[in-house]
């Protein structure tokens, strides 16, 4: 923070004037550098290395949201904080639109609020161009499959419309087609409606490490796991119901994504079409599946959407630090946020503890869902003791999957679970513990450490500027 250097734009001296004493005051660490017009801001854009914009609208060269545009064309990187007077809900949102990260009334500029508007709309910005990379690498990538899947499909159209022609097309395309089955990756298989295999084309050796004859003789159950075997025989069964119920279509199909077994003891995530195989009348007699794997874009997937949520997260820690609200009301919304977040915890259950006039004890300020044997027994925990107390005095999170020897505080009849005990730190100092309770045996996934510390961080300096 010491080397940002703040641009402010504005053609009224005395209000730079205002806002460079705020700063000067308070020993904020920032150069500050002044424009009176949209022309002179733009050549210290290009002279300077500006890592923030205060922007008055309305200059003597340019009006309105166009000098936010013009600014935000001539420094796409920059965080752009709008400065005007006029408290108008409509003109915020076409501020924000046009490509500023936040704005404030001038009659607000008073030094809190405006030294948070400047952290939200530089943590914004970062946000932002994160969000964005994200979601072009992964358009690319749709864009990519899409093709595919397009010249795939239309290739299937012609060869279908070919075997409609004569009963001599129809065997030239099934030979063609098992050419195909035997030599492309994905896997075609055909089973009865029973999930009972009757063809797998060889490229299931690539996909599980089983032979097709190995296959062929296995339980269902030896092949798909629990939770996607379920979800397959419910999808069938569903759609058989609506075939006797007059209600199927014969030309639709079924994807499903689904959990396999492979021979080594690993899993690998698929993206399963089916169709039914049809009796000459048109009754179901089976089951066609092209299988493929898409373990990494699955992987993909849940780790964007996961960052996502994380950014999410943070950017609501950062809106709640503008409002006005009681230290109780900050505490309890910001750990409603993080037990909001379904891949972190499916307990529902937590407390924020804080370090009070007392250093060496933590007390709870809030909790979630805890029992009163609970809160009783964890109203106030000594410093260094149970897992809690051992995070705060070592300042570093503490994960355990099970009630263990670092429990040292329990009672009869407590059901087991684990534990992420994160403390807030502020300038070396620990403030308090965020305590989120854990099923028993949970894995911890990558990354959910690092945004935890980041969150309970970012916690402790909004609690240090109530």
């Amino acid at each position: 923070m010491s080397d940002l250097t703040i641009l402010y734009i504005e053609d009224e001296r005395p209000l730079f004037t205002l806002v460079e004493n705020l700063m000067a005051k308070r020993g904020y660490p920032a150069r500050l550098l002044w424009a009176d017009s949209l022309a002179r801001g733009l050549e210290i854009l290009s002279d300077y290395d500006v890592g923030l914009v205060l922007l008055d609208l309305y200059l003597p060269d340019s009006q309105g949201l166009e000098t936010v545009k013009k600014i935000r064309s001539a420094a796409p990187q920059t965080p752009i904080v709008v400065l005007t007077g006029q408290g108008d809900d409509d003109l915020a949102d076409m501020i924000l639109e046009s490509g500023a990260q936040e704005y404030l009334e001038k009659d607000e500029l008073r030094p809190r609020v405006l030294f948070r508007a400047i952290r939200y709309a530089s943590e914004r910005k970062k946000m932002e161009d994160r969000l964005r990379q994200a979601k072009t690498g992964l358009e690319e990538k749709v864009e990519e499959r899409t093709r595919e899947l397009y010249n795939a499909i239309r290739n299937l159209n012609e060869e279908v419309t070919e075997r409609r022609l004569a009963e001599e097309a129809l065997r030239e395309s099934e030979a063609h087609y098992r050419l195909l089955a035997e030599n492309i990756t994905d896997v075609i298989w055909t089973a009865d409606l029973g999930l009972r295999f009757k063809y797998l084309s060889p490229s299931v050796k690539l996909l599980l490490g089983y032979q097709v004859q190995e296959l062929m003789a296995m339980r269902r159950r030896d092949v798909f796991a629990p939770d996607s075997l379920e979800l397959t025989s419910r999808a069938i069964e569903t759609a058989l119901v609506q075939e006797r119920a007059g209600q199927g279509d014969s030309a639709s199909a079924l994807n499903l994504e689904l959990e396999l077994k492979r021979r080594d003891g690993s899993t690998v995530w698929t993206d399963t079409r089916f169709s039914f195989l049809r009796e000459q009348a048109g009754v179901p007699r089976g089951l066609l599946a092209v299988t493929r794997d898409i373990t990494e874009a699955r992987a993909i997937r849940i780790a964007m959407q996961r960052n996502y949520d994380r950014q999410n997260a943070i950017n609501y820690l950062l809106n709640l630090t503008l409002e006005e609200m009681t230290l109780e009301d900050l505490l309890a919304k910001t750990l409603n946020i993080l037990l909001g977040i379904p891949w972190l915890t499916s307990e529902s259950q937590g407390a924020i503890f804080l370090v009070e006039s007392d250093p060496d004890y933590l007390v709870m300020k809030v909790h979630s869902v805890l029992s009163d044997s609970k809160c009783r027994l964890c109203s106030r925990i000594p410093v260094g003791k149970c897992v809690c107390g051992q995070a705060a005095t070592g300042a570093k999170t503490i994960f355990v999957d099970r009630v263990d020897h670092q429990h040292e505080f329990s009672y009869p009849g407590m059901e087991g679970h684990g534990h992420y005990c994160v403390p807030m730190l502020m300038g070396g100092q620990t403030m308090g513990v965020i305590n989120l309770c854990l099923r028993e045996g949970y894995v911890p996934q990558e990354g959910e450490e690092e945004f935890l510390t980041a969150y309970a961080n970012a916690l402790a300096m909004a609690i240090a500027h109530l």
